[in-house]
């Protein structure tokens, strides 16, 4: 069997270049050989159906997802290969329906706290998951962090991406989580050195951490950690980077050598904020 980020960037070259209906081929494939990437493929699958001009498979496919529980993270549906049935009622209703459906879960940012002892005024090192995940995927390596004295807080997003997963597709909501996380951290009565704050993420979550170090909100930061960062548009992040006079930003990216999909942003930002006088590694690793 193909490797799944094999065929995504299969589908990625056949998109670009307006090869679409050999792209729904390989989206199809992808859809039967991993059912559990099924909370993604339904999407290739509908964008490439609506591509080629087949708009009752698309909203069929779409309903679907909405029915099957894989339809939540709304911003999907803004994509410019559903322009032409977004004016169809249908397709309108079938996005309702999911609106209701996210105003009806009611989530809730929170946190998860592992503090050092015997330190009054620790450094914070804040864990931002990936999408399509929760805190759960830092909550193994905040003992350790902990243990070598930071004040270790993984976070949860507001944004659903199913019943119990995250996501952080809008920008503006996933600030005020962080802001918020912050307040929660106080809240439970523990403090930190403000000087000394450090974002780490996996994947959107690693975009998040470089996106709020670099425009320093809602509150500065001194440290960025990005494991296999996902950056699909590197070149805002490289106009940020040059336009902005920040203070010298360190930290590191972790990436796969063959980790297509995020290898080629990881390295386009790490050289644009090397040659900014920013102290960040690129770190590649094996697989």
């Amino acid at each position: 069997m193909a490797d799944f980020y094999d065929l995504q960037q299969d589908l990625f070259d056949h998109h670009r270049a307006g090869r679409y209906a050999e792209g729904l081929a390989v989206a199809e494939r992808m859809q039967a050989d991993f059912p559990d990437r099924s909370g993604i493929t339904w999407y290739y699958v509908a964008c490439l159906e609506s591509r080629c001009g087949r708009p009752e498979a698309a909203l069929a496919t779409i309903r679907s997802a909405l029915d099957g529980g894989q339809l939540w993270r709304l911003r999907t549906l803004e994509d410019h290969d559903f322009d032409s049935i977004r004016e169809r009622p249908d397709f309108q209703e079938l996005k309702d329906q999911a609106e209701r459906r996210l105003r009806e879960l009611r989530v809730e940012p929170r946190v998860r706290v592992t503090a050092p002892d015997g330190v009054r005024l620790p450094p914070l090192l804040l864990c931002l998951h990936g999408a399509s995940a929760g805190l759960e995927q830092f909550a193994p390596y905040l003992e350790p962090a902990a243990a070598a004295g930071w004040l270790a807080v993984a976070a949860e997003s507001s944004q659903p991406a199913g019943p119990d997963t995250r996501h952080w597709d809008d920008p503006e909501r996933a600030f005020s989580d962080l802001g918020g996380f912050l307040n929660q951290v106080r809240a439970a009565g523990h403090g930190f050195d403000p000087g000394r704050v450090a974002l780490a993420g996996f994947s959107q979550g690693g975009l998040l951490a470089v996106d709020a170090a670099l425009g320093r909100r809602p509150f500065p930061v001194q440290a960025v950690v990005g494991v296999c960062p996902s950056f699909p548009r590197p070149a805002r992040l490289i106009e940020l980077i040059q336009r902005e006079k920040l203070p010298r930003l360190r930290g590191a990216f972790l990436v796969g050598e063959d980790d297509r999909p995020y290898r080629a942003g990881a390295e386009q930002v790490h050289e644009a904020l090397v040659q900014a006088g920013h102290e960040v590694a690129l770190q590649l690793l094996p697989g």
